[in-house]
């Protein structure tokens, strides 16, 4: 009896031996797993001439080194922020300059990285009130006129690297039923004698078309309820930078009208 009972817990400590090393082994290999190599998150145009960084925390990494560089033909990067968090306000910019970031994480003596560059712009013109809009799902709505600012920059083009970096403005508009709302947008500051902005409109369901400035576009209701119709602006980048083989951008100004709304 005694015999058997020491066999029972013989085997009975076995099993919780083998569980629990298992579980210990589990949690060991997910502390112990090497860091993952990954793009941060950037944003820009959001504060005066400040880019914000961010990235996810990593469970096998000691320390998160952020690395910045001026893009331009020649790239050299230079550590700007070394330690143990997980977002970096880069304050030292100069106003319409374009910065690649790259993240890697340490592991004792050793580095992983750096990531892939992403695109961040400093500028002392931010993004409009109306933001966010950039998703159909937060279009502002267009009950009376709206001024607001698109932008379009491109990092310099490279054999690895193809960034960009653009706003879309979505827009929601009523028309009542057999009637055609006709909308006015105008580029502020476009130069005398052009005729094109540097937008592109496009009406859920349809072809986008090249905004002509000052120029009235329609959305038809031809149905006999009331329509609520959703559509963006953004930008064209041939109008933007001229060359694909050029970094660049800026950023425009511009006025949403609801002119009028007229019998089908």
């Amino acid at each position: 009896m005694n015999r058997l009972h020491r066999g029972t817990w013989v085997g009975l400590s076995l099993l919780l031996a083998g569980g629990c090393s298992q579980g210990l082994l589990g949690e060991l290999d997910r502390v112990l797993r090497d860091p993952s190599v990954s793009a941060p998150r950037v944003s820009s145009l959001e504060r005066d001439c400040r880019v914000e960084v961010s990235w996810e925390a990593d469970p096998g990494a000691e320390e998160y080194v952020l690395e910045r560089a001026e893009d331009t033909a020649v790239v050299a990067y230079r550590e700007v922020y070394r330690g143990t968090r997980t977002s970096y306000t880069d304050s030292d910019c100069e106003d319409q300059c374009r910065y690649l970031y790259c993240l890697s994480k340490t592991r004792g003596a050793r580095l992983f990285g750096p990531s892939a560059p992403v695109l961040g712009v400093a500028s002392a013109v931010c993004r409009d009130e109306l933001e966010p809009n950039d998703v159909e799902e937060q279009a502002t709505a267009l009950e009376y006129d709206r001024r607001a600012n698109l932008f379009y920059y491109r990092a310099t083009p490279s054999l690895d690297l193809r960034a960009e970096l653009q706003d879309v403005d979505w827009y929601a508009v009523d028309v009542p039923p057999r009637r055609v709302a006709n909308l006015l947008v105008t580029q502020l500051g476009l130069a005398q004698g052009s005729q094109y902005t540097f937008m592109y409109f496009y009406l859920k369901g349809t072809t986008p078309i090249h905004v002509v400035n000052n120029d009235l576009i329609g959305i038809a209701n031809s149905s006999y309820n009331s329509r609520r119709f959703l559509f963006k602006l953004y930008p064209n980048p041939d109008e933007f930078l001229p060359s694909a083989s050029l970094g660049g951008g800026l950023i425009i100004d511009y006025t949403l009208s609801l002119y009028s709304i007229v019998s089908l």
